[in-house]
């Protein structure tokens, strides 16, 4: 009788030893899973988030159609061409804006309480640059 409760103790003691390394082996896998992809998130699936302020830069090129238009005489021919630099500009405006957003997330300034790297003064160069 003894040897069978000798036994039943060995067993025991196996069983938690094994239910013991099971659970040790599953913890190092959950820790080491979640290190991995903390650094994966953080290397490539993060998106930066930037802000660009679209009313200083309407306002400004405002501004410059006021200068060029002002001392003109208001005509069809002189509405046409400001219509068409109107287009352009905005056109210029959504495609610089399109290729600002790849990789990144593009939030209008006005709607972010938060620090976030301002690219206004970058998109108003490169909108310059184009005309």
């Amino acid at each position: 009788m003894e040897s069978t409760g000798n036994l039943r103790r060995e067993e025991k003691m196996v069983s938690k030893k094994i239910i013991f390394s099971l659970f040790l082996f599953s913890f190092c896998v959950s820790v080491i899973s979640g290190v991995l992809s903390g650094w994966y998130f953080n290397n490539f699936g993060q998106k930066e988030i930037v802000v660009l302020d679209v009313g200083k830069i309407i306002e400004e090129k405002r501004k410059e159609f006021i200068e060029k238009y002002r001392d003109r005489e208001a005509n069809p021919k002189m509405r046409q061409e400001m219509e068409r630099d109107i287009s352009y500009f905005i056109e210029r405006l959504n495609r610089v804006i399109e290729e600002e957003s790849r990789g990144r997330i593009v939030l209008a300034k006005d709607s972010v309480i938060s620090e976030a790297r301002d690219i206004t003064y970058e998109v108003e160069k490169r909108i310059k640059r184009a005309d």
